[in-house]
């Protein structure tokens, strides 16, 4: 009975040391809404907030709320995979950057990467099946801060690349990717510098991850001699006839086939103001509080009034005795 015992207590020991502890468990991260054309528009989920509203100096109120639309500016993609790009703005300010993607065709939407705040996303572009970019900007009543969206996976994540080091206020004119690490951008820097220049042509040897200045020029660059022909658009966007909707189309031949349609009303911005918490109550006033050698005292605030000092006890005097006879 004892060796069995003894043999239980090593197995379980052995088997302690062994057994790899469990690995601890990534987050769980939040998937993005999918949606499914069947025929009927769809309209994305959209959330202004209060700060959104402080941060674009907007004037919405409860009262007289801003709309907020769906702006789609264009669409690309290989095969059945679908990708169109936009933002949400109101009638002054642009909120945020939109990128859609369809796997299939045009039935199930979501968004591959998140929104950013202050941006317009632009042109698709793809140079091989794999390889892809989106045009950016930053916006504040003109464009600033141009950048590129890019993928090595077909679409599935997404890479944001600036091609200016610094902030400033500046345009693509036009660009191009003949692989997938090279390209070229005409970037116009809509004012021209103290020298006269303004238009400037970047190479990237790095599929937009980095840019090297190659040509600066008052006038417009001509690329002509650079740029390759492009291939016939397989996807575009544009609105319906009653400008309530976009629509993204497919070229079937000399024809347009609708894939899927958004709507454009995406919702509305309003201030709610922040519930308003009342004051403490003032405390009530403390009577003062006599201290020994009859000096008192007020006690602050948050004190509590401790209890009344006493006075020492008095030592008692011893009884007097009285002889017989005395009265």
């Amino acid at each position: 009975m004892r060796w069995r015992l003894w043999w239980a207590a090593v197995t379980s020991i052995v088997i302690a040391q062994v057994t790899p502890p469990t690995p601890p468990q990534a987050p769980q991260t939040a998937e993005p809404p999918r949606y499914r054309y069947l025929g009927e528009p769809i309209t994305l989920n959209f959330q202004c907030t209060n700060s959104d509203i402080v941060a674009h100096g907007l004037h919405c109120t409860e009262q007289a709320p801003c709309p907020v639309y769906l702006e789609l500016a264009a669409a690309g993609g290989v095969g059945d995979r679908i990708f169109a790009s936009g933002s949400f703005h109101t009638g002054g300010a642009t909120l945020y950057s939109v990128l859609l993607a369809s796997p299939d065709g045009g039935t199930t939407w979501y968004e591959p990467t998140e929104r950013i705040p202050g941006a317009r996303l632009g042109e698709v572009y793809f140079a091989t099946p794999r390889a892809g970019w989106v045009l950016g900007h930053m916006w504040n009543r003109q464009p600033s801060s141009p950048f590129f969206l890019a993928t090595t996976d077909g679409g599935e994540h997404w890479r944001r690349y600036p091609i200016l080091e610094e902030a400033t206020t500046a345009v693509v004119d036009e660009f191009w990717f003949d692989s997938e690490s090279t390209g070229v951008v005409i970037i116009d820097r809509l004012y021209p510098t103290e020298t006269g220049a303004r238009f400037e042509r970047y190479d990237t040897m790095t599929g937009g991850a980095s840019w090297m200045v190659r040509e600066i020029s008052a006038q417009p660059i001509d690329v002509r001699r650079l740029r390759p022909l492009r291939p016939q658009p397989q996807f575009r966007v544009r609105p319906n006839a009653q400008g309530q909707l976009w629509l993204i189309e497919k070229a079937e031949g000399d024809n347009w086939q609708v894939v899927a349609e958004f709507t454009m009303a995406a919702g509305q911005c309003a201030y709610v103001p922040e519930p308003v918490t009342p004051p403490p109550e003032p405390e009530a006033p403390k009577p003062p509080v006599e201290e020994p050698g009859g000096i008192f005292r007020i006690p602050g605030p948050g004190q509590a009034a401790p209890p009344p000092s006493t006075p020492p006890p008095q030592p008692k005097r011893p009884p007097t005795l009285k002889r017989e006879g005395e009265r």
